[in-house]
């Protein structure tokens, strides 16, 4: 008898292939691990606001999209990652979910003329409460990774932190008209980056 597969742990498997020789910039590390933290990070986070992923987010039941959020935290970078096309993802999880990854990938032509930190800030503040759930986590993981490796590159830690508290303080407005977990999430980036 075969076990039916979720779709959460098939996103995971497919972020793992598609990330799989990939290193990350700033710590050198694996990238397939990166997509994995940041879907724990929203498991373990979330775990504490369950009462408000039940409340409505813009005419949206958010707890109705918990298996989308995950799939979409662990896909978030598989776009911009060749390989994966968006026609072979989206026959595999869904329009929904394959919609907010979009949401949460750049245009790096766009972003290189604007700048980096323009480009987010404006892409946050424009994105859907569940995408902007999934980017504060991507954040969050990039902030424990400078603080993990600012010692060892300190070149690329300037502009990085530069980038993110421009970030930090471009979507201040926009955070508090979320919920609770999106406002834990931005603090804990806010004072992380803070401490770089």
């Amino acid at each position: 008898m075969r076990k039916k597969v979720s779709k959460v742990a098939k996103a995971g498997f497919s972020a793992i292939q598609i990330h799989r020789n990939q290193i990350r910039k700033p710590s050198g590390g694996k990238y397939d691990t990166h997509p994995v933290a940041v879907a724990k990070m929203l498991r373990d986070y979330g775990s504490r606001h369950v009462p408000l992923l039940r409340r409505s987010i813009k005419g949206r039941h958010l707890l109705r999209n918990k298996s989308l959020i995950f799939q979409a935290a662990l896909l978030h970078d598989t776009i911009e990652s060749k390989p994966a096309s968006f026609r072979q993802l989206s026959k595999k999880f869904g329009k929904q979910t394959m919609a907010v990854v979009m949401e949460l990938s750049n245009d790096k032509t766009v972003m290189n003329r604007v700048g980096s930190a323009i480009y987010l800030t404006n892409k946050m503040n424009n994105m859907s409460s569940e995408a902007l759930l999934i980017k504060l986590a991507d954040r969050l993981c990039y902030v424990l990774e400078m603080n993990a490796v600012k010692h060892v590159n300190p070149n690329w830690l300037k502009p990085a932190v530069q980038e993110t508290r421009a970030i930090v303080k471009g979507i201040k407005k926009r955070i508090s008209k979320e919920t609770s977990l999106h406002k834990e999430l931005y603090s804990r980036i806010e004072s992380g980056v803070a401490n770089l």
